[in-house]
């Protein structure tokens, strides 16, 4: 008996202590269920996770899922500051080269009038 309760435990210690299933504190009965259900599909792909990697436990799965998910972010933030940063070049090479171009026009049409 206690060999089928088990995973239903870990399940259940998983989703509550890392997925957040206790944490969402709502009234309604309708917005309890959809956070239960991404919790569940969260889990779910952990699982997927664990298989897929080859993993021990889900918990090990989240744990490589979070260490992913921190690098994406710090990747994220380093590409948008040197993103910026070549923004900030581009639009000064463009304004250099639109006076540049309309410096040329000025000149073009005070020949012309002359």
């Amino acid at each position: 008996m206690y060999k089928k309760r088990l995973p239903i435990e870990k399940l259940l210690r998983t989703i509550k202590q890392h997925l957040g299933l206790q944490e969402y504190q709502s009234t309604k009965i309708k917005t309890q269920l959809h956070h239960a259900a991404a919790v569940l599909f969260t889990y779910s792909n952990i699982v997927f996770l664990q298989k897929k990697k080859k993993y021990k436990t889900p918990e090990e799965a989240l744990r490589a899922a979070k260490i992913k998910k921190a690098l994406f972010f710090d990747l994220c933030n380093s590409s948008k500051s040197l993103i910026q940063s070549n923004i900030s070049a581009i639009r000064s090479l463009i304004t250099a080269e639109v006076l540049e171009f309309h410096e040329a026009l000025l000149l073009h049409v005070q020949e012309s009038h002359t």
